[in-house]
């Protein structure tokens, strides 16, 4: 049987891909925990990140990186031409994704969850 942190990872990471996210966060931002997540649906939009000391009182570390912006407009259309791949959240099946999650037994997946760090 999974436990509880291990089963909201487990739901958090198949979330993050069934919705075609790439998380760049992979070092731990608060203790020994990644809690502060950087998703983007394009691989080549971020670089250089890096997790750093926390800034003046917060208890996170900071996430330093470059967004990558490319201002020649003929080479953004030659990016996303009728070809590429996307996802249509407007087509989404919200009902069924909010059918889906009525039925998960959150008291249960919650059972052995006491505090943030668990």
């Amino acid at each position: 049987m999974l436990t509880g942190s291990i089963t909201q990872h487990l739901l958090i990471d198949f979330t993050i891909n069934e919705s075609g996210l790439l998380q760049y966060v992979l070092e731990p931002t608060r203790q020994s925990n990644i809690l502060d997540l950087l998703l983007t649906n394009d691989s080549k939009l971020i670089s250089g990140l890096q997790v750093e000391c926390p800034f003046s009182t917060s208890d996170h570390n900071v996430i330093r990186f470059s967004v990558n912006v490319n201002h020649d407009r003929s080479l953004l259309l030659d990016n996303y031409s009728v070809n590429k791949f996307y996802r249509d959240f407007s087509s989404a099946d919200n009902d069924g994704m909010v059918s889906y999650l009525m039925n998960v037994d959150w008291f249960h997946e919650f059972t052995f969850v006491f505090s943030v760090e668990d």
